[in-house]
């Protein structure tokens, strides 16, 4: 690809020998992606991510290159090393799936429609006070009406990947606030050190989109957060055009994706299946 004249992001994953991660940087890759998702409930990732940020700052603590964090979404890691970049799919996922929400204090809630929780995530019904009042506070501040979460409320799926994307969105400014964010490696850690300059760049959370959602595209809009990674494939087209493709009977057209990257709200404002996404979105979020 390189020699193709393309720059793309080398991937650096746990468990690889670190001279990879040297070879990436021998060949002046600028951008690194650092993918820990298969340790993602455990401690080894913390280590991974201290190992491989000991040779990716300089003597000051700051990144030599633009590293992301794949999969990376966690507040406390994004606040501890200097990433440039990071993504998430839970936005999605996590909240029309599961009906979980992540608050900015870190405490997951659950906002389901059959009212369900449990000690991990409680739900709207078992919260305690300290957790109402901060979801109260994201629904202020995110605008959403609050009686769209009653059990059972018929858009709720929608309007909780809509909160959802705006707690990253929150997100995001927040590791911006904590700029310049500096990691200084401790103990065996500790070297080697570079002398190369450092890169001085605010920090980006992207949201992920895939598998042809069709409130991807409208939440995205309504939240006016350009930074998202598009699946090419998947995004373009609502789920029967997927179908269609794969079956043959239509070809892939992309105009559908430039269109939406050009002018995100004109395109789901006037374009079926989205514009019913988006008109709920009107409705609810003020």
């Amino acid at each position: 690809m390189r020699a193709r004249g393309l720059n793309p992001m080398a991937v650096y994953h746990i468990g690889e020998d670190i001279s990879w991660l040297f070879r990436m940087l021998d060949l002046g890759c600028d951008y690194i992606g650092l993918g820990a998702l298969s340790m993602r409930g455990s401690d080894r990732a913390d280590a991974f991510y201290s190992y491989v940020w000991s040779h990716l700052v300089n003597r000051d603590g700051r990144p030599i290159v633009k590293v992301h964090g794949l999969g990376e979404a966690r507040r406390s890691r994004l606040m501890r090393y200097p990433w440039y970049s990071a993504d998430s799919t839970s936005w999605i996922y996590a909240a029309q799936r599961t009906g979980q929400l992540v608050l900015p204090s870190g405490r997951a809630i659950s906002i389901r429609n059959d009212g369900k929780g449990s000690n991990a995530s409680p739900s709207l019904i078992f919260m305690d006070k300290e957790e109402r009042a901060e979801f109260d506070w994201v629904l202020e501040e995110s605008g959403v009406t609050s009686d769209v979460f009653d059990v059972g409320g018929k858009n709720s799926w929608l309007l909780r990947a809509y909160v959802s994307a705006w707690y990253y969105k929150y997100l995001q400014w927040e590791v911006r606030d904590e700029h310049p964010i500096k990691f200084k490696p401790q103990g065996f850690l500790s070297m080697p050190y570079s002398n190369s300059e450092s890169i001085n760049e605010q920090f980006h959370m992207h949201l992920v989109c895939s598998e042809a959602n069709i409130s991807a595209f409208p939440i995205i809009a309504k939240l006016k957060h350009r930074g998202v990674l598009l699946s090419y494939y998947y995004l373009s087209l609502p789920p029967t055009a997927k179908a269609a493709i794969k079956r043959g009977t239509r070809k892939f057209d992309t105009n559908q994706l430039k269109q939406f990257v050009h002018d995100p709200i004109e395109f789901v404002a006037s374009t079926e299946p989205w514009l019913e996404c988006w008109n709920i979105l009107e409705k609810y979020v003020k």
